[in-house]
């Protein structure tokens, strides 16, 4: 038996060791209260402050995908859709603190020690049935460093933390605050009025990959925000691993960036592809 496996086996959520149930404890609380890590960068206001002027507006985006991203369970257990729990599945359904996803897959957060963790294992929606994801490497993938900057508004690289939940109004406007106050259209972005390239890079930010420029440390482009250019954020897009034909081949240029975002519209959603972070 590999190490990997006999790790992975000690840490399924069974509370036998007193430690691991001190983590379970700790997840409990999480669920009961509906805490979230609160922060992110300054100038946002929330989506709930934008529905007072945009009330349509907000209703038509809260019953999109984007809306859905992460839902926490201790607010609404029905959002786990996710059905058939048994000794195969290494968790429970009461180990889950958040939902991510509602589409085509869903995937389930849980906290360790403060930090969140994607299970090791996905819902897909369409078959209803479990499937696989990072089995032995799971542990190695904070939510946070591998996920905020792109299912969440307002990430703030430093502290790593964010302003909210979900893929927000100010995700595709940018930060809010001025706007409320004034009013005026200058104090806010709006996509349809910029020039098509910066407005294609607001989608290309979280639908294309690499790392950020900053530090290098993040799988998304750290510290983007809508209206502002891409290509100063992001490194070159990530390469397929040798001999693969399901992943995107180009020179990392951001005319051929643009070409993945393009690709990548036919993948996701006539294959039911999702994000493999």
């Amino acid at each position: 038996m590999s190490q990997a496996l006999s790790c992975f086996q000690a840490l399924r959520f069974s509370g036998a060791s007193a430690g691991f149930s001190l983590v379970l404890l700790g997840l409990s609380i999480f669920l009961l209260t509906g805490s979230t890590l609160s922060g992110g960068l300054p100038g946002y206001a929330g989506s709930d402050t934008c529905r007072e002027c945009h009330e349509e507006t907000y209703v038509q985006w809260s019953r999109t995908p984007h809306a859905r991203m992460r839902r926490a369970v201790g607010e609404n257990a029905d959002v786990v859709a996710a059905d058939k729990f048994s000794p195969e599945i290494p968790f429970t359904k009461k180990d889950i603190a958040y939902s991510i996803g509602s589409h085509w897959i869903q995937k389930y957060l849980t906290e360790i020690d403060g930090e969140l963790y994607v299970l090791p294992k996905y819902w897909n929606l369409s078959k209803r049935n479990w499937e696989p994801y990072s089995i032995f490497n799971w542990r190695n993938k904070p939510y946070s460093r591998n996920c905020y900057g792109c299912h969440t508004v307002g990430f703030d690289p430093e502290t790593k933390t964010h302003f909210e939940d979900a893929i927000g109004c100010e995700a595709c406007h940018g930060p809010g605050l001025k706007h409320t106050g004034s009013e005026a259209p200058a104090d806010i972005v709006n996509p349809a009025k910029l020039e098509k390239r910066l407005a294609d890079m607001i989608c290309e930010a979280c639908h294309t990959d690499g790392n950020d420029t900053g530090t290098g440390e993040f799988p998304f482009s750290a510290g983007f925000q809508p209206g502002k250019d891409l290509t100063d954020y992001y490194t070159d897009f990530f390469l397929p691993k040798p001999g693969s034909k399901m992943w995107y081949r180009g020179d990392s240029t951001y005319e051929d960036r643009h070409r993945m975002w393009k690709f990548y519209e036919t993948e996701f959603y006539s294959k039911s592809r999702s994000c493999g972070v």
